[in-house]
C-alpha cells in the first residue's frame, strides 16, 4: 500500500485518494481538446458538451483531483480523524463520478442506436458508490494492526 511507503499519507483512505487523483487527471486530459478533436463523443457527453464545454469538466475534474491530493496528506497526528480536505476530496470525488455514471446512463436511455453505454454508467455509479463507502471508513489509530 502506498500509505506504507509515504508516511505523510492519511494511511489507507489518503492511499484511496490519491489513486484516484490519476483517474481525476486521466478525465482532464480526456477532456481538453486535444483529446477530444475529431473524436465522437458518447450520446450523452454530446448532450452535456452542449450545455456546458467540456474544457469547463475538465477544470471541475482538476478541482477534485486537487481535493483528492490535498486530503491524501495528514495534516494532524493522528491517522484516525477525518479532516475536512479528506471529506471534500471523498465528497467532490463521488460527486463527479456519479454525474459522470448519470450522463452516460442518459445518453443509453435518449440514444437512438443501440448503444452500451449502460455498462458504462454502471462502472462510474459503481466506483461513485464505492467512493462514498471508502469516504466513511476509518483509518485504524497509530500502532493497530492493519
Amino acid at each position: 500500500m502506498p500509505d506504507r511507503v509515504i508516511r505523510r499519507l492519511n494511511g489507507p483512505r489518503g492511499s484511496f485518494l490519491l489513486c484516484m487523483a490519476f483517474l481525476c487527471a486521466a478525465h482532464v486530459a480526456s477532456c481538453l481538446p486535444p483529446g477530444t478533436s475529431g473524436v465522437p463523443l458518447p450520446v450523452g457527453l454530446d448532450v452535456l458538451e452542449e450545455t456546458i464545454p467540456l474544457p469547463v469538466y475538465a477544470v471541475l475534474w482538476a478541482a477534485a483531483g486537487a481535493l483528492c491530493v490535498i486530503g491524501a496528506f495528514r495534516t494532524k497526528r493522528t491517522r484516525r480523524t477525518r479532516v475536512a480536505a479528506d471529506v471534500a476530496g471523498f465528497s467532490a470525488l463521488a460527486g463527479m463520478l456519479a454525474c459522470w455514471g448519470v450522463t452516460y446512463l442518459l445518453g443509453w436511455v435518449f440514444d437512438e442506436d443501440p448503444s452500451r453505454q449502460w455498462v458504462i454508467a454502471l462502472l462510474y455509479l459503481a466506483m461513485a458508490g464505492g467512493t462514498a463507502a471508502a469516504g466513511r471508513l476509518i483509518n485504524p489509530a497509530p500502532g493497530e494492526a492493519r
